[in-house]
Parts: C-alpha cells; sequence; structure tokens
C-alpha cells in the first residue's frame, strides 16, 4: 500500500513539477528578453537624442511600424567626377567614418545596408579585405579615430583616403567582422544597369529633341566639369565618330520601330471592323460597313494630326530636360526606388544605411509617402498629445484661480 502510494506520489510529481518547471524557465527567458528589449529601446532613444543633434546634416531617421532606420550621408561622391580630394574633404570623411563607426557601435543594428552593388565591391573593397594586413589596418585606424588623430589617417599610412573608400569599409567591416550577429546587404543595383539606363536616356533626349522641330542639333555637353558623373567619364574616352554613328543608328531604329507600330494598329483597327461587321447579314450592317469605308479617309488624318500632336507635345516636354534632370531621374530617383526594396527586404527591426550624402533628402521623402500612414498615425498622437497637455494645463490655472479667489 505505502509503495502505491509513493508510486502515485511520484508520478505526480513528474506530471506536475516538470510542465512547471519548463513554464518558469519560458517566464524567465520571456522576463529576460523584455528587460533586454527595453534596455536596448532606453539606450537607441540616448543614442538618437545625442547623436541626431550633433550630426543634423548627415544623418536622418526613419520609422514605420515594423522598422527603425539610421540613414547616414556619405562625404565621399564615388559617382561623380573622379579627382584629388582636398583636405578638407578628407577631413569630412574621417569626421563621418567616425560618426559611422559610433553608430554601428552603440546601435547594434541588424543589418547594415550599403549603397554598393556586387561589381562596386568586386573592383573597390575585396582588395583591401583580402589583404593579409587588413585587421591590423582597420584596429589602427579605429585607435586612430578614438585618439582623434586625424592627421595620421589623413596621410594615408595605412589606408589611402583617396582609394579606400572609408566610411563604406568602416560599416561593413563593423557589422561584418566585428559585431556578430550582424548582416551586410548590398542594396543598390548593378552599376551596369545604372550606366545602360543613363546613356540611353541621353540618346533619347537627342530624339525628343529631333521630333520637337529643333532645327539645330545641339550636343549634349556638361555646364561644369564638376557635375560629370562617372558615365560621362567613361564615354568620353570612347571614338566620337562611333558614337555619333550608334546614335544615328539609334533613331533609325527608333523611326522605323513606329512606323510599324502604327501600320500594325491600322491593320488591326480594320480587322476588328471587319470581324464585327461582318457577323451580321443586316443591310443595316452593311450600310454601316458602306459608310465607314466611306469616312476612312476622312478619320484616319483626322487620328493621325492628333497623334502627332500628342507625339510633339510629349518630344516638346521631354526636350526640355538637362543632363542635370536625367541624372536625378535615373541615378537619384530610380536608385531610391530600389534602396527602399532593399530596406523593406532587411532582416531585423533595427537597419544602418550607407548611402551618398546628395540622396538624404530624396530617400526621406519617398520614404514618408511610402509609410504615409504611420506618419499620419504619428501626428494624430502628438495632437492628441498636445491636447491632453493643454486641458491639464487649463484644468491647473482654473484650480489655482479658484483658490487665489477664496483666499481673497
Amino acid at each position: 500500500m505505502r509503495k502505491q502510494t509513493f508510486r502515485t506520489i511520484e508520478k505526480l510529481s513528474y506530471i506536475v513539477g516538470v510542465p512547471c518547471l519548463l513554464g518558469y524557465a519560458g517566464y524567465t527567458l520571456y522576463q529576460s528578453a523584455k528587460y533586454h528589449e527595453e534596455e536596448r529601446n532606453k539606450r537607441l532613444k540616448e543614442t538618437e537624442e545625442a547623436i541626431l543633434a550633433k550630426n543634423q546634416k548627415n544623418l536622418i531617421m526613419l520609422d514605420n511600424f515594423k522598422k527603425k532606420i539610421f540613414a547616414v550621408g556619405m562625404e565621399e561622391d564615388f559617382l561623380r567626377q573622379q579627382k584629388e580630394q582636398t583636405l578638407e574633404q578628407k577631413k569630412a570623411i574621417v569626421d563621418n567614418t567616425k560618426l559611422i563607426r559610433d553608430l554601428v557601435k552603440d546601435v547594434k543594428p541588424d543589418t547594415v545596408l550599403l549603397e554598393m552593388c556586387q561589381e562596386r565591391y568586386d573592383n573597390w573593397l575585396y582588395d583591401t579585405v583580402s589583404d593579409p594586413n587588413y585587421d591590423k589596418k582597420m584596429e589602427r585606424l579605429y585607435k586612430l579615430l578614438d585618439k582623434e588623430d586625424y592627421d595620421q589617417i589623413i596621410k594615408g599610412n595605412q589606408l589611402d583616403l583617396d582609394s579606400s573608400y572609408l566610411e563604406m569599409l568602416s560599416g561593413m567591416d563593423l557589422c561584418q567582422y566585428r559585431m556578430m550577429p550582424c548582416k551586410t546587404i548590398l542594396g543598390d543595383r548593378s552599376i551596369v544597369i545604372t550606366e545602360k539606363r543613363y546613356k540611353s536616356k541621353l540618346n533619347m533626349l537627342e530624339v525628343y529633341k529631333e521630333a520637337a522641330s529643333q532645327t539645330k542639333k545641339k550636343t549634349i555637353k556638361p555646364q561644369n566639369k564638376d557635375d560629370m558623373t562617372i558615365f560621362d567619364i567613361q564615354s568620353k574616352t570612347k571614338d566620337a565618330s562611333q558614337d555619333a554613328k550608334k546614335e544615328d543608328d539609334n533613331i533609325d531604329k527608333l523611326r522605323i520601330a513606329l512606323q510599324q507600330i502604327n501600320e500594325a494598329k491600322s491593320q488591326m483597327q480594320n480587322q476588328i471592323t471587319d470581324k464585327i461587321i461582318g457577323q451580321s447579314n443586316d443591310s443595316v450592317a452593311q450600310d454601316a460597313k458602306k459608310s465607314l469605308l466611306m469616312n476612312k479617309n476622312e478619320v484616319e488624318p483626322k487620328k493621325l494630326s492628333s497623334t502627332n500632336e500628342l507625339i510633339k507635345e510629349i518630344a516638346t516636354k521631354e526636350a526640355e530636360k538637362t543632363r542635370a534632370q536625367i541624372y536625378d531621374e535615373i541615378v537619384i530617383d530610380e536608385i531610391n526606388e530600389e534602396l527602399l526594396k532593399s530596406v523593406q527586404k532587411c532582416e531585423g527591426n533595427l537597419v544602418v544605411m550607407l548611402v551618398r550624402k546628395e540622396r538624404l533628402a530624396s530617400f526621406e521623402r519617398l520614404w514618408k509617402q511610402a509609410n504615409l500612414d504611420y506618419y499620419q498615425t504619428q501626428d494624430n498622437k502628438s495632437k492628441i498629445k498636445n491636447s491632453v497637455i493643454k486641458e491639464q494645463q487649463q484644468k491647473f490655472e482654473e484650480k489655482v484661480s479658484k483658490k487665489v479667489e477664496t483666499v481673497q
């Protein structure tokens, strides 16, 4: 009897005790995760207030319901004309490198996204990362940044500022090699695609100018050497006669393609008309077919004239674009869309973006347009909060005034 009682108690202890232990362990892990999440949010808030106040020109913070993004604008403009950097530019790059290092180190993001593609990584950073002395160079760089000994960094004893792409390198190094787990994402499309898009737009600009009945064919020249991009520099090295021949061939091909499209369109319209009217044998249908055939010569010139006017209007509008507008359309707006898609696919809820400084404002506008619901909700919350504060202040003033009246 006693043995059975002991066995029963033992079974009950297993049945009740094991789930209780598992539940307690799960609750402990939950509390620990919650505590660390609160500490991280507290640290993030302190970091936001400290870093954003000091770096308003090169740093913006973006939010939505799922992610928080710190976007840093890099001083080095690697898509503009390649030239020797001045001492002030090198100092600005070193200052920004320190900002990136401190931001990634303090925020501890889940992902660092670079405005770079695989081709650029292979051409720009692969040799530096593959260097046997890479770790020593980066450790020395971080020590010099801690000491704020910028002169030694600018001298280039370890890393050449003109060719090392120091800002991107420091962000990638901290995330990929110093802070595990952290994932590095190359968020830009291929530079080859961007170059083809840019050059094709410039060729189309010539077509639009010709279609807009411009008598003198103007060549597109940059107004200033500083406005030249790497795409312009690469195209400048090619033979001018070959480029002119290719442009003429492209224009001829476009004309032929437009003629073929118009012919195919008219043939399809005729086939559809014959098919619809041919299904009926009524005299009314036959009369309608005759009237259509009689009015065909009158309708087609009207359609052709309206189509030509529309094409001329579009061509006139497009022909007014400048090289700078095409650059903004291809290199700024389209790549902003690519970066937005890459950010939305990033793992984790905390992302640091390293992008060119000139795209910060445009990317911020695009992000807010894509996350309009979130920002409207935040505006409503701030309005409600301000209204509550005003009501509390009014109640407090009323209480004070009543007390003053009773004392008097």
